[in-house]
């Protein structure tokens, strides 16, 4: 059942446990039963003061006919309410579905993001089901980029799906990838059709279709090539070998024209790219005219160049030596003013040079990130928080630029294991890590697809369903709090301390990573969760990453700059972004003045915001207090009501509207359960009872619908578990990384393919003394002797302890040493089986700077 108000006197634990099973997934999962299917608009952005036209999808599978339905939109700029409410009046009968479609004019505020509430009621102004949308009021693109791809160009390409697909995500800029002829020659001789490099057949028809649809959802296109590479034949096309660039003497990377192997064969012949000068001005002259053949021939709206990166000193036909990365500059204001109007976005890989793009003319600032490269300053980025000192670092440099960043997930876990899921933590995390500083992430494309890999058409993962609504409500949320997260704001440095959790600001893992930002009207907590996450890779390599340990009404101290008079809590993993009022307490130390912050629940990513404003009640709170208010005035009016029972009913009903202007929901809930049983008990006049007692279930509906759209400490099931079979150990060669075994301990670990006895192995190693375990229990055997095996390899450090133990098979546990070996030793144990199951485990206590390597673990059964 989704409707409450059906169920009338209960016990108050029936009621909650109804209420969450029917409402606490509406946001994240497919409801069948409920009313709002979907909440679109028709474009991904809007010009100041243009309309935008909602589509609200309704399916009516509640069990009877809606014949006086009314469906609520209020438009929401962070906290507060902008402009009135819009109603509309709808009926719907059983098993039906239309789609309403309702105009809001967007305000005259360039620059702005939005979140449209939408409410639906029933005949009894009771609200039965909710969603929101984001939407982005901008002029521009560039201030708050939304990147996403294309790359099918066949003829019979459904361009309108994928195009809307895009559009439902906000994605306002699309990248053209491999739409071209030839990287040193986009635009072909012939506009109809032409192979690409590899030889897949480019239809212009399909580009143009795409540009059109685009620009109707207002969607910025962007072109395609690198910015100095050819194909084999350049020479043919105008290009002068005097302007490429070679390999430097020094160079151990390579000898001769520097190049890049994109395949070993191809139908066109053409297998590798050659690289030229960009501070050659010949070089600069032929290609900034070929891509202005590309304004001319097809209404691209800018050029994305490209490159492979940083790879060493190089040298010019001269003997000169040069970097690349020290040419970008140069290169990027040549082409600026080369291009004109249109836009321009350059990749440096591997953000290597990108301090050089940062101070250039590019529109937009994008790097793709590999967790090998380091920064400027030597460190590696490979951690949530190097994303996040990226994004800092490059939106000083550049003035205010956001970030966006292609950081492929789980890339090898993608190669080995096409067809497979993403791994939903693993995205939400690295996703909340680039937008919480203030960065985007270049991640969909192609009819919804997410990328897990640099060469575009690779679709190796896909998204689960679950997935793509977290990741929809993601994108709501950047769009509806880009104000906050990406317009202006400045990293603080004041205390922020969770009571009974670990935080700290560098994003550790087994912690709560909290920073602190600000602007001129707002002061910032962004919360990420990384409570049960062992490892803080972004990129999660072999598809794993754990689920964060959600926590509930827990306490934020935090040490504040200004005076703070109200508190919100906004994110996308509750209420649909909606922001809600937090309660706190003030008070001060020896280290200044703090609030202490009553937050009810932390999953993924809390964004807290506070400002000096006095709070504004939102209209979801005066709707439940009115509704009380209503209830208080009815009962003092019913004079054929004895009077000691309007007087009980009327001071228990000032006990829960108490409660609601607190916020306690579930104290509130308990008042009007104890009115409605005094109703039940002590009145005498049967019409009055019922009128009354259908007064109170309304209410209470109302409150319970509230309550369990905000925070709960349920979890979600937005985690794949993948089965195991049955009598099969799982991942024995950990080609699938850690998937199918359990970690315990205070070591790092992971999964890699460095010095693997075959393929991967799980790695054990800790700079301190440390204890760690690794195991699996493996079911449903057959009753029997077993041989349990592994090749094992322990070379650095002497550990106090090492064995492989096998145990719970239905006798003593039994174990065999691990060697000091500087290669892999194969240790066997035998196990009779009496239970059907047994478990593998790999303990080991080091003193500090030691290992173990764990490869191709084994289960035989002995004939």
């Amino acid at each position: 059942m989704k409707k409450i108000k059906q169920v009338t006197a209960m016990t108050l634990a029936a009621v909650l446990i109804l209420s969450s099973f029917s409402f606490s997934q509406k946001s994240l999962a497919a409801d069948e039963e409920g009313i709002i299917q979907s909440v679109t608009t028709d474009k991904a952005m809007y010009d100041p003061s243009e309309k935008a036209e909602l589509s609200i999808n309704l399916t009516n599978l509640n069990g009877g006919d809606l014949k006086k339905g009314i469906v609520e939109i209020r438009a929401k700029h962070l906290e507060k309410q902008v402009g009135s409410t819009i109603k509309r009046k709808f009926t719907l009968k059983e098993g039906k579905s239309k789609t309403l479609t309702i105009n809001w004019k967007a305000p005259a505020d360039d620059f702005k993001g939005y979140l449209i509430e939408v409410n639906v009621k029933d005949e009894a102004d009771i609200v039965i089901d909710s969603d929101t949308v984001g939407v982005d009021v901008s002029s521009s693109w560039t201030k708050f980029p939304r990147y996403g791809y294309v790359w099918n160009f066949t003829e019979d390409v459904d361009v309108e799906r994928r195009i809307e697909k895009l559009k439902n995500y906000h994605i306002n800029a699309l990248q053209y990838y491999d739409w071209k002829y030839r990287h040193h020659k986009p635009v072909a001789d012939n506009l109809d059709v032409w192979d690409d490099w590899s030889g897949r057949p480019i239809y212009g028809d399909s580009v143009r279709s795409y540009i059109a649809e685009a620009q109707k959802a207002n969607m910025v296109n962007m072109s395609y090539n690198m910015a100095y590479a050819a194909v084999s034949g350049y020479e043919n096309d105008g290009v002068k070998q005097d302007w490429a660039l070679y390999y430097s003497d020094d160079n151990p990377r390579g000898e001769g024209h520097f190049n890049f192997k994109m395949s070993d064969e191809t139908p066109t012949g053409i297998t590798h790219l050659y690289f030229f000068d960009m501070s050659n001005k010949g070089w600069q002259n032929y290609i900034f005219a070929e891509t202005n053949k590309v304004f001319d021939a097809f209404e691209f709206d800018g050029w994305h160049s490209d490159t492979v990166g940083e790879w060493g000193e190089m040298k010019n036909s001269k003997g000169e030596t040069l970097f690349v990365k020290d040419t970008y500059t140069e290169f990027l204001n040549a082409a600026k003013t080369a291009i004109g109007d249109n836009y321009l976005v350059f990749n440096p890989v591997g953000a290597q040079g990108i301090e050089k793009v940062n101070i250039s003319d590019v529109d937009v600032l994008y790097t793709e990130m590999w967790p090998w490269d380091r920064d400027i300053n030597g460190e590696l980025y490979d951690s949530y928080n190097s994303l996040k000192t990226e994004i800092e670092r490059s939106r000083e440099e550049s003035g205010g630029k956001s970030l966006v960043i292609p950081a492929y997930m789980s890339y090898d876990y993608g190669e080995s294991n096409p067809g497979s899921p993403f791994n939903t933590s693993a995205v939400l995390l690295t996703g909340a890590s680039v937008y919480a500083a203030g960065g985007s992430r270049m991640e969909l494309g192609d009819d919804g697809n997410m990328l897990s890999n640099e060469y575009f058409p690779a679709q190796n993962l896909y998204m689960t369903d679950n997935l793509e609504k977290r990741i929809a409500k993601q994108y709501d949320f950047i769009v509806a709090y880009q104000n906050l997260l990406r317009d202006g704001q400045t990293e603080t440095e004041n205390a922020i301390e969770v009571v009974d959790y670990e935080n700290n600001e560098n994003g550790d893992p087994n912690t709560i990573w909290t920073y602190g930002k600000k602007d001129d009207n707002y002061e910032i907590i962004q919360m990420i969760n990384l409570l049960g996450v062992s490892q803080n890779d972004w990129r999660a390599n072999y598809g794993e990453k754990e689920k964060p340990n959600k926590i509930c009404d827990f306490k934020v101290k935090y040490y504040y700059s200004d005076e703070v008079n109200s508190v919100w809590l906004a994110s996308p993993d509750e209420k649909d972004g909606r922001s809600q009022a937090l309660s706190f307490t003030k008070g001060s130390d020896e280290s200044g003045d703090y609030i202490v912050i009553d937050v009810p629940s932390l999953e993924y990513w809390n964004m807290i915001y506070m400002s000096g404003d006095e709070p504004q009640s939102t209209d979801d709170e005066q709707d439940s207090r009115l509704n009380v208010t209503k209830l208080m005035n009815h009962f003092a009016a019913k004079r054929d009501l004895r009077k000691p029972l309007v007087k009980q009913l009327s001071n228990t009903l000032r006990q829960a509207d108490h409660h609601l202007k607190k916020g306690s929901d579930d104290k509130a809930v308990n008042f009007l359960e104890k009115a409605l049983d005094q109703l039940n008990r002590k009145s005498n006049n049967r019409a009055v009872t019922n009128e009354a007692r259908e007064a109170l279930n309304k209410a209470i509906d109302l409150v319970i619908y509230d309550w369990s759209n905000t925070n709960t400490c349920e979890d979600p099931d937005d985690q794949e578990e993948i089965p195991a079979p049955s009598g099969e150990l799982i991942n024995g060669g950990f080609e699938k990384g850690t998937q199918g075994w359990t970690f315990s301990g205070t070591a790092g670990h992971g999964v890699d393919n460095y010095d693997a006895y075959e393929g991967y192995k799980y790695w054990i190693w800790g700079a301190e003394e440390y204890t760690a375990t690794v195991s699996q229990t493996v079911k449903g055997l057959e009753n029997g002797t077993y041989t349990v095996s592994a090749m094992l390899k322990q070379n650095t450090g002497i550990p106090i302890e090492s064995k492989m133990e096998v145990s719970g098979y239905g006798g003593d546990p039994v174990d065999k040493a691990i060697p000091h070996s500087q290669s892999y030793e194969k240790i066997s144990v035998l196990a009779e089986v009496t239970n059907g199951e047994l478990t593998i485990s790999f303990k080991q206590q080091g003193p500090g700077d030691t290992n173990l390597q764990i490869d191709n673990v084994e289960i035989v059964k002995e004939q």
